[in-house]
């Protein structure tokens, strides 16, 4: 790295501490007095503070050779209610439109990334490389938690086989990965190669994959919890209304999106707005997942319309900008660093055998394909990173398992916390030693993570 760019980022690192040191004085100061800002109010600054400085950060991060994730989730922790407290409980649920724009943001741009070429050159290799990848999680996270169930919460004071199947559980969602990470790290670096492109399928269809296993595997503790033999018919038919329907739903949505287009296609920025926020709505409103809603209609704009959906792309670029800024900030002001401190012995050991159930998992679904070489050794370091999926699919069964649901859940915090600190440095570090950074793929045209005004996240 050259002098100057670390002069640089010093003098943004700088810049950084002051703006936080001011916002932190002025914080202290109206407290002081007893000044009680309008909670609309309050909550519309804490953004504008929260994107200020979850750019400086990113600038930082980037000027020293991290992911600008990495900075965004680090000032976000830093800047959180359990660190500086400038923002509060309060100021992170008001932000949950933004976050729910983020979501579809990112999620739209992963369809337009799912190149038709791309599934069928890799599609073998992404098809083994997951199954092996989380068969390895699965069985290895399920045998430490029950090798260490005197001290696990959750399992402490069951017999074996009800703490084989709680175990079980928790070890499906623990095959989870982040999409939202690999999206935006692509988009950052303008990577493009096998690693990248088999790392992509593999989150993506991971999402489809592990929703159904967490639904089985909690369908299965839910009845021998409550000695209830048999799955519920009916859970299992809107769980596959939730998929199926998202992906049909999805393509109708972006048919809309054809129309639109057709028409002439104005104020696009303002558009794409609209369409991730009216996308939660309609997902929320007929019963479908949200994510692969928005995947589903990314993927039909850009590789099924006959209309150029470059303009729209670039303008989900312009906005990109923005939305991952917040939303990586916004997770790392999550981060419960309280359940962290309380469990890191035991989040350790989980996060360290996870770790080897990836790395063997894709190396041995990488031979039995006939992978490339850097595919086999550096693919596993992009799929450490967990987020909001994983979040919400330990909510899921804190709801379904109320008796052992909220320990898990505590847990898997603790677990959230360092997958988000570390998963984006490593999968930086695979792409820089795979030489997929700044590439442009051939034969697949200038996608989103190719094209000059790519969003910087």
């Amino acid at each position: 790295m050259r002098t100057a760019d670390i002069a640089e980022s010093l003098g943004r690192g700088l810049t950084l501490v002051v703006v936080v040191l001011v916002l932190a004085g002025i914080r202290w100061l109206a407290g002081l007095v007893g000044f009680a800002p309008d909670p609309l109010a309050g909550t519309t600054m804490a953004v504008g503070f929260l994107f200020l400085a979850a750019f400086l950060a990113g600038r930082v991060a980037a000027g020293l050779g991290l992911p600008k994730i990495t900075g965004y989730l680090l000032v976000g922790g830093l800047v959180g209610p359990e660190v500086l407290g400038l923002l509060n409980e309060s100021n992170l649920q008001n932000m949950a439109l933004l976050n729910r724009l983020a979501i579809g943001v990112i999620a739209f741009i992963a369809g337009g990334e799912l190149r038709p070429s791309m599934l069928q050159q890799r599609g073998r290799t992404i098809a083994v490389m997951l199954g092996c990848e989380i068969g390895a999680v699965l069985v290895l996270v399920t045998a430490l938690l029950l090798i260490l169930r005197p001290f696990v919460p959750f399992l402490a004071g069951f017999s074996f086989g009800t703490a084989a199947v709680l175990a079980l559980v928790f070890a499906s969602i623990a095959t989870i990965h982040s999409p939202a990470v690999t999206i935006a790290l692509l988009d950052e670096q303008r990577a493009a190669g096998p690693v990248s492109s088999t790392t992509l399928g593999i989150v993506v269809a991971a999402d489809v994959v592990v929703v159904i296993l967490v639904t089985l595997a909690l369908s299965t503790a839910s009845a021998v919890l409550t000695a209830d033999a048999g799955l519920d018919a009916g859970f299992l038919a809107l769980l596959a209304w939730e998929l199926v329907g998202a992906i049909i739903a999805g393509a109708l949505l972006g048919a809309v999106v054809d129309i639109y287009l057709r028409l002439g296609g104005a104020h696009l920025p303002i558009f794409v707005i609209f369409l991730a926020l009216f996308g939660y709505e309609i997902s929320r409103a007929i019963h479908v997942e949200f994510m692969l809603f928005m995947l589903s209609a990314g993927f039909f704009v850009e590789n099924i319309s006959p209309v150029d959906g470059e303009p729209l792309i670039e303008a989900v670029e312009r906005v990109g900008t923005f939305a991952y800024a917040l939303f990586f900030a916004l997770a790392g002001a999550s981060i419960h660093l309280a359940e962290l401190v309380l469990l890191w012995p035991l989040a350790l050991a989980v996060v360290i055998v996870r770790g080897i159930g990836l790395w063997g998992g894709c190396r041995i679904g990488a031979r039995l394909a006939g992978a490339e070489e850097k595919v086999r050794r550096y693919t596993w370091m992009g799929l450490v990173s967990q987020a909001g999926v994983a979040l919400g699919l330990v909510t899921v069964a804190e709801r379904v398992l109320p008796e052992v649901g909220g320990a898990m859940k505590t847990l898997f915090l603790a677990m959230i916390a360092v997958h988000e600190l570390i998963g984006p440095i490593l999968f930086r570090l695979a792409l820089a030693r795979s030489g997929e950074l700044e590439r442009v793929p051939e034969g697949m045209g200038s996608g989103p993570s190719m094209s000059p005004s790519a969003p910087a996240a």
